[in-house]
């Protein structure tokens, strides 16, 4: 016990020197430990100094001897390399804002043959990932790590194993379904731990460390048969239709063929807070072409494929009279009417004996009338929205006749007042007094030729005959030469 109390004194001694060594030496000097090297001894020699030390000091009363050189002294031995002191003030922490950085393009693969161990005082425990399909869909298989599962009758299939860290692959391996009325094709994954492989088949690097559910989406097709009828509930034949096309309620525009069936998307899965849900996709009647024309009502007739395959599609039809009447006479004119359609194509019709034409069952358009034969024939376009009647005016034959008279009288009018005035002095010019035609026979006389002349007028008393008064000279009451007048 008194020595162990000896030693561990001396070591506290030690440490104590050495520590006060360490104060006093500057900063940069190291403490040297070199060994002392031994000296010559005996009768006549003093020691030899060691190196970097100073020489014993003499006993007192004692004379120093002269210094001696031995004969054989022994070579300097260097000094051991002292210790490095750690700087004050600088620490060898790393930078709390420099950390290394992974190599972009290495990535930590893990080792083929190595797999992480299981905790050592831990059992693994059951983990149990189930699978469900949206809609429900008996029959799909899916591969976890190369073993295949399939789908029971509720559209779900669990799959238990114990706890792991290795990562996991899952793919769904039916990724198209026939079920005679709808064909289903995988859409999405929902709950897989990577976003950008939520739309593929496969699912890779899948953990195994807790119970989850994964959900698989499918779209689906039905098949749809369609039929066309007019607003009366006529059926309109395939063969007079050029086209038929739908709009879904998503926007995406589908033609559909004129006779037989064809598959539409009819549900589409969506992401709801309660998790994915498979609802209906809806349809809307866009264009329903005949003769060139669309004959639908854009927007107001839709269907859904899911609650009616069998979609009835309406189209409008109208009937059209045409009456052609004379345009100045009145009355029925032309022979026939001549009708064009919106595509270019004409169709034509005999007018009856009241001037009247028809046309059944056209489809809602726009059309260009016109009338042919006996005159010219006079167009107009109209705008069939429902049935109803044209008047047609046409500029018969007699009304051209008409027309070409009144255009000579008007060309004659300038000249219609000096015929008037020469019919009027025509008229106006007689024969002359006493009966007899100037430069013309008597009418009492021979009509062979001229005659005499008229008689000269006998004088007054001339003849036997005479009456007193008769001369034509003088008035029957005047009074005679050589009588007096009677009071």
């Amino acid at each position: 016990m008194n020595k162990w109390k000896t030693s561990m004194a001396a070591a506290s001694g030690v440490l104590v020197v050495l520590s006060l060594t360490a104060a006093v030496t500057p900063y940069g000097q190291g403490v040297s430990f070199a060994r002392p090297v031994p000296t010559a001894s005996g009768p006549g020699k003093r020691p030899t100094p060691s190196p970097g030390g100073s020489a014993p000091a003499a006993p007192t009363g004692t004379p120093t001897p002269s210094p001696t050189t031995s004969p054989t002294s022994s070579p300097t031995p260097r000094p051991s390399p002292s210790p490095t002191r750690p700087h004050p003030h600088k620490s060898s922490r790393p930078h709390p804002h420099k950390h290394p950085r992974p190599h972009p393009h290495k990535h930590p693969r893990p080792h083929p043959h190595k797999h992480p161990r299981p905790h050592p005082k831990r059992k693994p425990w059951p983990v149990t990932l189930v699978l469900r399909t949206v809609p429900p869909l008996p029959g799909v298989e899916f591969s976890l790590d190369g073993t295949r599962y399939t789908v029971g009758p509720q559209g779900t299939v669990s799959v238990t194993m114990e706890h792991d860290r290795t990562p996991h692959t899952l793919a769904v391996l039916s990724t198209n379904v026939d079920l005679g009325s709808h064909h289903y094709a995988f859409y999405r994954w929902t709950g897989q731990p990577w976003p950008d492989e939520a739309y593929q088949p496969t699912v890779t690097a899948l953990p195994w460390r807790a119970d989850h559910t994964i959900e698989v989406s499918f779209a689906a097709e039905c098949k749809v048969t369609p039929s066309f009828t007019d607003q009366n509930g006529r059926a309109i034949a395939p063969a007079s239709l050029s086209s038929v096309q739908v709009q879904s309620q998503t926007g995406q525009d589908y033609r559909l063929p004129l006779s037989g069936a064809a598959w539409l998307p009819c549900t589409a899965p969506t992401l709801t807070p309660s998790g994915p849900q498979s609802r209906p996709v809806s349809y809307r009647l866009k264009e329903l072409v005949s003769e060139g024309a669309n004959i639908a009502n854009d927007g107001q007739e839709s269907f859904t494929p899911v609650k009616d395959a069998h979609p009835i599609l309406t189209g409008y039809y109208f009937n059209l009279a045409v009456q052609v009447q004379d345009a100045f006479l009145g009355g029925s004119a032309g022979r026939s009417v001549t009708l064009t359609l919106p595509d270019g194509r004409t169709a034509a019709a005999r007018l009856d004996a009241a001037g009247q034409a028809s046309f059944e069952h056209l489809p809602r358009a726009s059309y260009s009338v016109s009338s042919t034969g006996g005159g010219v024939a006079m167009a107009k376009t109209i705008r069939l929205s429902r049935d109803g009647t044209v008047a047609l005016r046409m500029i018969s034959d007699d009304d051209l006749g008409l027309g070409l008279l009144c255009l000579l009288l008007f060309l004659l009018a300038p000249f219609t007042p000096a015929a008037v005035r020469a019919v009027r002095r025509r008229g106006t010019t007689g024969p002359t007094p006493g009966g007899a035609d100037p430069g013309g026979a008597d009418p009492g006389g021979d009509p062979a030729g001229p005659g005499p002349g008229p008689a000269p007028v006998a004088p007054t008393g001339a003849g036997p005959d005479a009456e007193p008064g008769a001369d034509s000279g003088a008035p029957a009451d005047a009074p005679q030469a050589g009588t007096e007048p009677r009071s």
